[in-house]
C-alpha cells in the first residue's frame, strides 16, 4: 500500500490555517467573495485601481465596422462595378475608355445576323462617333484578312451579315483606340473562342494591322483592379 509522507500532512494543516485566515479577513464576505474597499467603491466607474498591483484598467470603447457603416470611415466608392458579364461569351471583349471622371471599361459585342452566299457585311450601333465607326470598318477589314490568311476555309466574314454594338447605347462614344478590341471581338466570333473575362485592351489599329502607341493607360485602368490591361 502506498505510504503518505509527513510532508503531506504538514501541507494540509498549513492549507487549513490559510483558509481560516482568509475567512477572517475584513475584505472578504461570508461567501468568500471579495468586498470593495471604500476607496474602490467610490472611484471613477470608467477605471478601477487594485490595491494589490496598483495598475489602472481603462475601459476600451469598441467599434464594429461592417458593410453598413464602412463608407462612414473610408468614404463612398468613387466608381461602381461595371461588369455586365461574369464570363464573356464568344464575340464579346472588354475595352478601356477615358472619361472626365477617369478610366472606365466598355464592352465590344459582335454577333452574326444571317448567313448566305456573298452576304458579308457589318452593321454598327452604340451611338458611335465618326472616328469610332471608321475604326469598326478598319477592324472588319483587318479581321477578314487575318482569317483569310490563317483559316481560308472559314467563310464567316464572306457569307455572314454581322452586327457590332458598344453598350450603353445612350452614351455617346468616339475615338480611334477601340480598334484592337473590335478586331479581337470579330475574331472571337469567327473562331468561336471566348476571350478572358479579366482582359481589357485599347489601341488604334491601322489598315495593315499595326497597333499604334497608346496614352492614358493609368487613367483608363486605375480603378479596375480586377482587370489585366493590354
Amino acid at each position: 500500500m502506498p505510504r503518505i509522507s509527513d510532508d503531506v500532512t504538514t501541507d494540509t494543516e498549513e492549507t487549513k490555517s490559510l483558509a481560516k485566515t482568509d475567512l477572517e479577513s475584513p475584505e472578504t464576505s461570508a461567501e468568500g467573495s471579495t468586498v470593495l474597499t471604500d476607496e474602490l467603491a467610490t472611484g471613477d466607474p470608467t477605471e478601477s485601481t487594485t490595491e494589490q498591483s496598483g495598475e489602472v484598467a481603462e475601459t476600451v470603447e469598441k467599434y464594429m465596422i461592417d458593410e453598413s457603416n464602412l463608407s462612414d470611415y473610408v468614404g463612398k466608392p468613387v466608381f461602381q462595378e461595371e461588369k455586365i458579364y461574369e464570363q464573356t461569351p464568344v464575340g464579346v471583349v472588354m475595352g478601356l475608355a477615358w472619361t472626365s471622371m477617369g478610366g472606365s471599361t466598355l464592352y465590344i459585342e459582335t454577333t452574326f445576323v444571317e448567313e448566305g452566299e456573298g452576304k458579308g457585311g457589318l452593321h454598327i450601333t452604340g451611338r458611335l462617333g465618326d472616328v469610332m465607326k471608321e475604326s469598326a470598318e478598319i477592324a472588319h477589314t483587318v479581321a477578314r484578312r487575318i482569317m483569310l490568311e490563317k483559316e481560308p476555309e472559314n467563310k464567316l466574314f464572306a457569307n455572314s451579315n454581322l452586327h457590332l454594338h458598344v453598350p450603353a447605347g445612350a452614351t455617346p462614344k468616339d475615338g480611334p483606340s477601340a480598334g484592337c478590341t473590335m478586331i479581337t471581338s470579330l475574331l472571337s466570333l469567327a473562331l468561336k473562342k471566348p476571350v478572358r473575362k479579366d482582359l481589357a485592351m485599347t489601341g488604334e489599329v491601322t489598315l495593315t494591322g499595326r497597333i499604334l502607341a497608346i496614352g492614358g493607360v493609368s487613367e483608363n485602368s486605375h480603378h479596375n483592379n480586377s482587370v489585366l490591361a493590354s
